[in-house]
């Protein structure tokens, strides 16, 4: 019977009908079961008043130190992105700021991502990306230019880290650049050479 009502919520909240609350605050408060909770809550913007504040004790709990929680924080950062509530952006950067403490590269895209989905709503999140743009890996460096972006980065610092990511073959850095049109005139040359490549 506890199945039945978990899917029949799970399928409501998919479809964005809010008769799927109060079931999933109630499952994210008991923490029974919230992982469903988790992986639909970001179906019903509506509800973000109600769900927002849950998700983020749910992942100031998670302990980043451990690898088995990077699957909950990756779909925790996933339904935020997805509501769109920016009083979410300062769990959002502990999260980040903790990833990176532990070396969880995976959750720091998430967040970078995450706190791209914000746009500007994230700008008080800059100081804490920009480093990243620099980072080791370059997925991460490619994630961290994107939010930087997003959240109303210059485009004189943005550009560099880009192009240094076209130089790396990072192929999605092509279409960060596309996305980005004409402000991103610097970068014909650069996409002209990985024309011929493989």
């Amino acid at each position: 019977m506890r199945r039945s009502h978990q899917e029949a919520v799970r399928a409501l909240a998919s479809l964005g009908d809010t008769r799927a609350l109060p079931s999933l605050p109630a499952a994210l408060d008991s923490d029974v079961d919230a992982w469903r909770a988790v992986q639909v809550a970001g179906y019903l913007p509506r509800a973000a008043d109600q769900l927002v504040p849950r998700l983020c004790d749910h992942l100031r709990r998670l302990d980043l130190s451990q690898q088995w929680t990077e699957m909950s924080a990756n779909a925790v950062l996933s339904a935020l992105a997805a509501l769109g509530d920016p009083a979410a952006v300062p769990v959002v950067v502990d999260t980040l700021g903790a990833a990176v403490r532990h070396e969880q590269h995976h959750i720091m895209r998430s967040a970078l991502k995450s706190l791209g989905a914000f746009g500007p709503a994230a700008a008080s999140a800059r100081d804490t990306i920009r480093p990243l743009t620099t980072a080791a890996d370059p997925h991460t460096r490619l994630a961290a230019v994107a939010a930087l972006r997003a959240a109303g980065g210059d485009l004189a610092e943005v550009m560099p880290p880009l192009l240094g990511l076209l130089d790396d073959r990072i192929g999605d850095s092509a279409v960060l650049l596309g996305e980005m049109g004409p402000p991103a005139s610097a970068a014909p040359p650069r996409l002209r050479t990985l024309l011929t490549h493989d």
